[in-house]
């Protein structure tokens, strides 16, 4: 019984953590996407990315996805997409993308 108890209770703060990191990386990846206007230049983007440890993944020639690297993040992954057109951003948006599915 006190090992049911101790599983149930290390299950529980295990979740929580999963939880919490979840939130921090949602919120990393929110605050950086924010900071990127439409009007700035993709060579701003980029340099702010690489000093904030961010991945640039360039999807097609007017889209960028940037994901934070954060191995803490298991449950789900947070992506600012980015719209470029002329070497300027047009807009942004956080994408959440689920890991199970």
């Amino acid at each position: 019984m006190k090992v049911g108890f101790i599983v149930a209770v290390l299950a529980i703060v295990g979740y929580t953590a999963l939880v919490y990191f979840d939130a921090v990386a949602e919120q990393q990846v929110y605050a950086f996407c924010e900071l990127n206007s439409s009007g700035n230049k993709l060579s701003e983007l980029t340099a702010r990315a690489d000093e904030h440890g961010f991945i640039e993944t360039k999807i097609d020639a007017s889209t960028i996805e940037l994901t934070i690297d954060n191995p803490l993040a298991l449950l789900n992954l947070y992506v600012c997409e980015i719209k470029i057109e002329d070497n300027r951003i047009v807009s942004q948006a956080l994408i959440k993308r689920s890991m199970f599915l």
